[in-house]
């Protein structure tokens, strides 16, 4: 099964709301794991890996609730914010 495959089905399963909070909770635990590498814990980088990795698979099936918009709107969002980051960094200099 190819991955877009496997996101719609966990969708079909499980139902939006559901992975909603599967979000919710997976960005609470990406949390919890910088928080981890911040205080120097054993093996925190590898946790926030996977962290980072389950965050990233719960986006991919929030975005296959409505495909089309919403990558056109957070491709859109998502150049605002590297505009104003680079803005940022140029008034650093």
């Amino acid at each position: 099964m190819d991955e877009k495959a496997l996101m719609q089905k966990c969708l079909d399963t499980w139902g939006q709301e559901f992975q909603l909070s599967m979000l919710q909770e997976e960005c609470a635990e990406l949390i919890v794991a910088v928080s981890k590498v911040l205080r120097g814990k054993t093996n925190a980088w590898q946790n926030l890996y996977e962290e980072i990795a389950d965050v990233s698979l719960v986006i991919d099936q929030i975005k296959l609730i409505a495909p089309v918009a919403s990558e056109k709107i957070i491709n859109e969002v998502r150049k605002v914010k590297l505009e104003r980051l680079e803005n940022i960094l140029k008034d650093k200099e």
